[in-house]
């Protein structure tokens, strides 16, 4: 008894094993109650692993909406709609039925789909060139930064030989005379707080404490 494969309208697949074969029989299979439309749509000749295949496709393309079959078949036949059940088949030279397993027709399928797993697969291992071709050559920080002119290393960085060109010498004069006002006029209020402090209940060394704090704020050289 050979076991065929059936495809209902929602796509599932499954192993049909039949007592006898008959063609004219094939959309009962399929659970349709009339043959009328079923018809052999294509055939598939398929060598894999040292095995030939002649796979034949039954089904309809006339049908009521919202009965359209969801499963999609390998070319040619892939972009046409089907309705309900649909039925394959495998057969010898000869015309004699032989078995069709669905872990067969998975692998069968795969082939004649062009081998997707194949496919991605290669994608994958162009994707890793193509990052190995993209950071090949770049020479990076010690951090792991890439060396450009946003991100630079400390140590290759010459302090002594920068240079700067005249405007950025003035500003640069600007901000240092203006810190040297601040600081200045900050010392001058310090000393005129410290000069309406009173003194007569404090002791000669808090005294001589808030001078030697005057005269270090005198001496203090500002850059």
């Amino acid at each position: 008894m050979p076991y065929i494969i059936v495809i209902d309208k929602n796509g599932n697949i499954k192993e049909m094993n039949i007592k006898e074969y008959k063609e004219n029989e094939l959309f009962k299979k399929a659970n349709f109650k009339s043959s009328e439309g079923f018809l052999l749509q294509t055939t598939w000749d398929v060598l894999l692993d040292n095995k030939n295949y002649h796979i034949s496709m039954y089904g309809k393309t006339n049908g009521k909406a919202g009965q359209e079959n969801k499963y999609e078949f390998p070319p040619p036949i892939d972009s046409v709609l089907f309705f309900g059940g649909c039925v394959l088949t495998n057969m010898d030279k000869k015309g004699s039925i032989l078995d069709l397993r669905v872990s067969e027709w998975r692998s069968i399928y795969d082939k004649l789909m062009g081998g997707f797993e194949d496919i991605d697969e290669n994608e994958d291992e162009d994707e890793d060139e193509d990052d190995t071709d993209i950071h090949s050559g770049i020479k990076l920080t010690k951090e792991g930064y890439i060396c450009d002119n946003f991100i630079v290393d400390d140590e290759e960085i010459d302090y002594d030989n920068l240079s700067l060109d005249e405007e950025e010498e003035d500003e640069i004069e600007k901000k240092i005379n203006i810190s040297k006002t601040k600081v200045k006029k900050n010392f001058k209020k310090n000393i005129t707080n410290k000069k309406n402090i009173n003194f007569e209940n404090e002791t000669d060394s808090e005294t001589e404490n808030i001078l030697d704090f005057q005269s270090e704020l005198c001496e203090e050289e500002y850059v």
